[in-house]
């Protein structure tokens, strides 16, 4: 099983039932791969990973990938300087070079990072891709600890990608056809994940 998958292979074996058990491991597994890394991008990163993004100067920085649970290194390089950022904490004096994160607590993908300078919110110096973002996005620390909405979503997706007649996984040869069998792993997302996850659903184009 992949590091960024949201089942694991007992949970994947346990809540696919019906499948057939002499299918082989690897087709499970990729199966399982395949499903979290399209919740992934129709929610965002569920299991958390290590991103780095390279942004302009000005305004606020908004990461590429949410929601985001923590920031590892920002730095800025004006092709002579390199200067590195420190989180502020509340409550705390801020730090000259500084910054914050701002995240909505009800959408996860509102998400920014304002630059602070002696505890006042400041524009990040103008350039063209001179702050270097390192931070870690997703919503847990390893496949073990996502949260169960997450790991029931998954598996209600491999339930129905499942042909039971077939003891095989529904697709056809034209994944854009017309018929409902070869549409079967996008119409399984359509109504599963809205569903279950409607309210998590990343924006067009941000994913």
């Amino acid at each position: 099983m992949a590091t960024l998958d949201i089942l694991t292979e007992t949970e994947a074996s346990q809540s696919a039932s019906g499948i057939d058990t002499a299918l082989p491991s690897d087709s499970l597994a990729r199966m399982v791969t395949a499903v979290s890394a399209r919740i992934d991008e129709l929610v965002g990163p569920v299991v958390n990973r290590a991103v780095t993004e390279y942004h302009n100067g000005g305004g606020v920085i908004r990461p590429r990938q949410t929601p985001v649970a923590s920031v590892t290194t920002l730095k800025y390089w004006d092709g002579t300087t390199l200067t590195s950022y420190t989180q502020d904490t509340w409550g705390v004096a801020g730090n000259a070079d500084g910054f914050y994160i701002e995240q909505s607590g009800s959408y996860p993908h509102d998400v920014k990072i304002v630059r602070r300078s002696s505890g006042t919110s400041v524009d990040w110096p103008c350039g063209h891709q001179v702050l270097q973002l390192v931070y870690v996005a997703g919503r847990a620390a390893t496949t073990a600890a996502v949260a169960a909405r997450y790991k029931e979503c998954a598996a209600e997706v491999l339930r129905r990608l499942w042909d039971r007649e077939s003891s095989a996984w529904s697709r056809g040869a034209d994944p854009f056809g017309d018929d409902l069998v070869s549409r079967r792993f996008f119409k399984a997302f359509d109504y599963v994940v809205m569903e279950m996850l409607g309210d998590e659903m990343d924006r067009p184009g941000i994913a």
